[in-house]
């Protein structure tokens, strides 16, 4: 069953009563899933989930969790109209001049290339891209890759927005177009929950020609100097001790 789309969500995970240390951990909506994971009754797992719950663990911080969509929470990001906020972030950003007041984690959760994905029902032995002129590529709302607009503008396609990863396999199952432009891992995720067979599908890897970034953790500058690098601490301790590796390739990265 899909999981609703949950809008201006607030659950509270308490770990310390302390509330001058509280942290807003923000969650972008159905379009996080896998990285966040919604249930019925708000946010679940994921692997950005996973690993701020398990940064905070028994430190002294409260950490409160902010589900709003995608397009909304990053421009609440930008006006700094949410306080003393964690979130995850394409390393990519750092290139768009809007995060000044905000601070990346040195650390890097996973590599993050982008496939194009399609029914294997074509015949093909290898996708041309040159194919894809005046198609419709499926890509996510508010979703931002370095290389993906002079991809569109080198192999002449449109882009066709959707709300989220599940919306965009069922778009490309009912054949409103050809391909769904996305990472691999998130795509068979979402297939998984519409009973998809992935099977069906050919995944072709895009980073000869749009670059692939990183996801990584960014917080909000009103957070202290000590908290941000108790953050990357943790992170360095999870990268180092494998963790951090073994979390990812539980969803698939």
């Amino acid at each position: 069953m899909k999981t609703p789309l949950l809008n201006d969500v607030v659950v509270d995970h308490q770990l310390s009563p302390d509330p001058a240390e509280t942290i807003h951990y923000l969650v972008y909506g159905s379009a996080g899933e896998p990285l966040q994971i919604l249930n019925q009754s708000g946010i679940g797992e994921g692997l950005v989930t996973d690993v701020v719950h398990e940064i905070f663990r028994n430190a002294p911080y409260e950490l409160t969790t902010i589900i709003r969509p995608l397009k909304r929470i990053k421009r609440e990001m930008q006006y700094g109209e949410v306080k003393r906020w964690i979130a995850y972030a394409l390393r990519s950003w750092e290139q768009e001049g809007v995060w000044d007041h905000a601070t990346f984690a040195e650390v890097d959760l996973i590599h993050y290339p982008l496939s194009l994905v399609y029914a294997d029902d074509r015949g093909e032995q290898e996708l041309d891209l040159h194919s894809l002129n005046g198609q419709e590529v499926i890509w996510l709302r508010g979703f931002k890759y370095p290389g993906a607009l002079n991809f569109q503008d080198q192999f002449g396609l449109t882009y066709l927005r959707t709300s989220d990863h599940v919306s965009a396999v069922k778009m490309l199952k009912a054949g409103r177009a050809v391909y769904f432009m996305e990472n691999a891992a998130r795509i068979r995720f979402a297939m998984q929950r519409l009973g998809v067979a992935a099977e069906q599908y050919r995944f072709f890897p895009l980073k000869q020609v749009v670059p692939p970034t990183q996801i990584t953790l960014l917080m909000s500058n009103d957070l202290s100097e000590k908290t941000r690098a108790f953050v990357n601490d943790r992170l360095a301790q999870l990268q180092h001790s494998g963790w951090l590796s073994e979390r990812a390739k539980h969803y698939g990265f």
